[in-house]
């Protein structure tokens, strides 16, 4: 049974998130990413799913103002997706966001103008959550790995 829990211990999200974004390299391949994540989850609203004692996922998410949130960062054990894991993670974002009066939550990740096939499971698991293609910019990543924001009114 997964049990989600919010951390706020700044060194235990800290390695939470290094120690699943580096199992996953097929999304988290650039080092100075992965560092910059890492750093940033310290003073982000932050919840991990357990399976049992054992950390298989988390969500990292940034305040942005009165109205908006970001996921910041996501990750879940490869062995561990596709079975509700994600989706309980973001339900329980939600509730906690909607607590705080936040009405919007965004999300940015890989555009489908750069082909692959992880990102684009990325893609269709925040689309079948409801969020809705903004924009595709390569103003955030480069012209070499396009990205895609997408939104969703909580």
């Amino acid at each position: 049974m997964i049990k989600i829990i919010e951390i706020k211990q700044a060194k235990i999200k800290q390695d939470i998130a290094n120690n699943i974004l580096r199992s996953l390299p097929k999304w988290f391949s650039f080092e100075k990413a992965i560092i910059d994540y890492i750093e940033a989850v310290k003073s982000q609203l932050f919840f991990t799913a357990y399976n049992k004692n054992k950390p298989v996922g988390f969500i990292s998410i940034q305040l942005i103002n009165k109205l908006d949130a970001e996921i910041h960062v996501m990750g879940i054990l490869e062995d561990y997706q596709s079975k509700g894991i994600g989706k309980q993670l973001l339900k329980t974002s939600e509730i906690n966001l909607k607590k705080k009066k936040i009405k919007f939550i965004f999300v940015k990740t890989l555009s489908s103008k750069k082909r692959n096939k992880f990102y684009a499971n990325t893609r269709k698991f925040y689309i079948h959550n409801g969020f809705y293609p903004l924009e595709e910019t390569t103003k955030v990543w480069g012209k070499e790995n396009p990205c895609l924001i997408l939104a969703k009114i909580i």
